[in-house]
C-alpha cells in the first residue's frame, strides 16, 4: 500500500475525489485498530514476563528480556526529497540525417526499405498520463539509428567496387568462358529462389556476363548483381542485357517487381512482353496490373501515364485493341481503385485512376472505341444495381425467404432494367458470353453472414436460350 500510496502522491495514478477518501479513511481505521492490537498484545507480553521472573526468579532475568526483544516490532520510513516536476538530464539532441541519402550507398537493391524516425521515450512518468506511459514501452528508451535502413553491408558494397574497378574504364571480354571454380559457383547461384539477396557471391556473375546471356534462369541474378546508380556499370550492363537470350514471361514479371527500379531493367521486361499474344498476356494481366504500383507514375502530374511508364504505356495500347482484353484490364483497375485497404494508400488508388483516365482517353480514339466505352458502362451500371440489391439484403434482418422474395421482385422490376437487357451485354468476369436478362424465378440468397445471392442470366447463344449462373 505504501508503494501505490507514493504513486499516488507522485500522480503516476489518476486521482478520484470520493474514491480516494474513502480508502484514506478505511487505510487510516485500520492503521488504528492495528496500532491497538498491537499495544495490547505488548502489554500482555509484558505482563507474562513478570509473572516468569517472579517464579524463575533471577536467573532467567536475562532471558526473559531477551524474548520481549525479540517480540518487539520496530520499521523505519525513509521519505527521499521528491519534485513536482520530474528532472530529465539530457544533451543536445542533434537532428537525425536525412534517410533518403542511404539508398546511394546501396548496389543492387537501390529501393531499400527504410524506416521512419522512432518516436523516442524518455522513461516513466517523464511523457504524461495521456502519453501512452501505462505501457510497457514508456519505460523503454528507443534510440535512432540511421544506418538501419541500409541494406547493403559497407563492406561488401566496397569490395564489390574494387573487385568491379577492372571494368570500369575497360570493356567486358565476350568471349571470356569460366572454370570449373567459377562454374560451380554460378550453378549455386542459379539454384537460389527468386527472393534470395546476392552478396560477394555476385561477383562470380559479373566475372563472365556474356557466358551467362545463353541462360534463361541467370538473367534475374545477372540484374542483381548490377550497381545500377553507377552509371558506367549500368551502362555496361545495359549492352550485356541486349544481347540475352528470349527470356520467359514469368521472368519478365519478376523483372517488373519492387526489386528492380531500373528504367532500363523495366524496359527491358515490357519488351519481352511485347511479343507474347493476347491470349498468353490475358494469364498474367493480373500482376501487370499490380506492378504498377511499382512504376514511377505521378498522381498529380499533368502528362499521361504512358509517358511516365513504358509498362502502362503498353497495357493501355494492347488492352485499347482487344475488347477482351480491355474488359479484364478495366475492371481490374477498378478494383484496385475501390481498395481501400491500409496496404493500398491514396496516392496507388489516384495512380490508378489516372491510368483508367488515359485508358478510356485512349479506347474512344480507336475505331470501335466508343462503342466498347459504352459497353463497360454499361457493366458498370450492372454492377453498381446489383451491389445496391446486395447491400440492401445484407444490412437486413428478415428471414432467408423473406430476403429472397425481396430479391426477385426488385429483379422482375421493370424500373431496374435487368428483367431485359437489349443490346446484350458481355459479362464482366467473361467477355465471350452475352447475357440478355436475368431469370427472377430461379434467384436465391445463400444463407450465411454475407448473404450472397446467385442470379441466373439468359444468354444469346441463337435460337435457345441457355442458362448461366453466375
Amino acid at each position: 500500500m505504501e508503494k501505490l500510496f507514493k504513486k499516488h502522491e507522485m500522480g503516476e495514478i489518476p486521482r478520484v475525489d470520493w474514491l480516494d477518501q474513502l480508502v484514506f479513511r478505511g487505510f487510516e481505521k485500520r492503521g488504528l485498530q492495528s496500532a491497538k492490537d498491537s499495544l495490547r498484545a505488548g502489554q500482555r507480553q509484558r505482563a507474562a514476563a513478570i509473572s516468569e521472573l517472579s517464579t524463575d526468579g533471577q536467573e532467567d532475568d536475562h532471558t526473559a528480556d531477551d524474548d520481549a526483544r525479540e517480540q518487539s516490532k520496530f520499521q523505519l520510513n525513509v521519505e527521499l526529497p521528491r519534485f513536482d516536476f520530474p528532472v530529465v538530464f539530457a544533451d543536445l539532441e542533434y537532428p537525425p540525417p536525412p534517410i533518403s541519402s542511404l539508398q546511394n550507398m546501396s548496389g543492387s537493391q537501390s529501393n531499400a526499405s527504410l524506416k521512419p524516425v522512432p518516436e523516442v521515450q524518455f522513461g516513466p512518468g517523464i511523457n504524461g498520463l495521456g502519453d501512452s506511459a501505462a505501457g510497457f514501452s514508456s519505460r523503454l528508451i528507443m534510440v535512432y539509428d540511421p544506418e538501419v535502413g541500409a541494406k547493403d553491408n559497407p563492406a561488401e558494397t566496397k569490395h564489390r567496387r574494387l573487385v568491379r574497378s577492372q571494368h570500369r574504364h575497360g570493356v567486358l571480354d565476350k568471349d571470356l568462358k569460366p572454370n570449373a571454380k567459377v562454374r560451380d559457383e554460378l550453378n549455386v547461384i542459379m539454384s537460389y529462389s527468386p527472393t534470395h539477396v546476392l552478396t560477394r557471391r555476385g561477383i562470380w556473375i559479373w566475372k563472365v556476363p556474356y557466358h551467362l546471356t545463353r541462360d534463361k534462369r541467370a538473367i534475374t541474378k545477372f540484374v542483381k548483381s548490377v550497381n545500377w546508380q553507377d552509371q558506367s556499370e549500368s551502362k555496361q550492363a545495359a549492352q550485356v542485357l541486349g544481347r540475352w537470350i528470349e527470356i520467359d514471361v514469368d521472368d519478365a514479371l519478376e523483372l517488373l517487381g519492387p526489386t528492380f527500379d531500373s528504367q532500363i531493367v523495366r524496359a527491358y521486361a515490357v519488351k519481352r512482353l511485347r511479343q507474347a499474344d493476347d491470349r498468353e498476356l490475358l494469364l498474367y494481366l493480373l500482376q501487370l496490373v499490380q506492378a504498377l504500383k511499382y512504376e514511377h507514375i505521378s498522381a498529380n502530374s499533368a502528362q499521361d501515364a504512358t509517358q511516365d511508364s513504358s509498362l502502362a504505356a503498353f497495357l493501355i495500347s494492347r488492352a485499347a485493341a482487344n475488347f477482351m482484353l480491355g474488359n479484364y484490364f478495366h475492371w481490374y483497375l477498378m478494383v484496385e481503385c475501390d481498395d481501400n485497404s491500409p496496404e493500398q494508400g491514396p496516392e496507388t488508388r489516384d495512380m490508378y485512376r489516372k491510368v483508367a483516365y488515359d485508358f478510356m482517353t485512349e479506347l474512344v480514339k480507336r475505331p470501335d472505341g466508343a462503342a466498347s466505352r459504352k459497353t463497360l458502362l454499361r457493366q458498370a451500371e450492372l454492377v453498381a444495381i446489383l451491389s445496391k440489391i446486395s447491400g440492401e439484403v445484407k444490412m437486413s434482418s428478415e428471414s432467408i425467404a423473406r430476403r429472397t422474395e425481396r430479391v426477385k421482385h426488385f429483379l422482375a422490376d421493370p424500373k431496374n432494367e435487368i428483367a431485359t437487357i437489349d443490346p446484350p451485354l458481355p459479362v464482366p468476369l467473361d467477355p465471350s458470353v452475352e447475357i440478355t436478362g436475368v431469370i427472377p424465378e430461379e434467384t436465391a440468397v445463400f444463407k450465411s453472414s454475407l448473404c450472397p445471392i446467385k442470379v441466373t442470366f439468359r444468354t444469346s447463344t441463337g435460337k435457345n436460350c441457355s442458362k448461366r449462373r453466375i
